[in-house]
């Protein structure tokens, strides 16, 4: 892909399935690629618990078109709780 892309979708990770949150995969070639949720996978409820460096092995999501996406290696970001900045491994 040679063009920015912005994805819209229902994301979720597998050991929390009936979580689901809306959010936007953006990616943007020579940048990071993000996944900026409205909500958290997690239902963290401590504040601190989003300064953790948090990791999913795995996060779905079916996009506003009815694909399925499976995203690997995402590391939470310390500049937003809602967004995951995504290490392609």
């Amino acid at each position: 892909m040679n063009e920015k892309r912005e994805i819209k979708g229902i994301w979720f990770i597998p050991s929390s399935p009936e979580i689901e949150v809306g959010g936007i995969l953006t990616y943007e070639p020579g940048k990071i690629i993000k996944l900026e949720l409205i909500g958290d996978l997690m239902q963290r409820t401590d504040f601190t618990a989003y300064f953790d460096d948090s990791k999913h092995e795995v996060i779905y999501g079916v996009t506003s078109t009815g694909k399925k996406i499976s995203i690997y290696e995402c590391y939470g970001s310390l500049l937003s709780s809602s967004t995951l900045v995504i290490r392609l491994g």
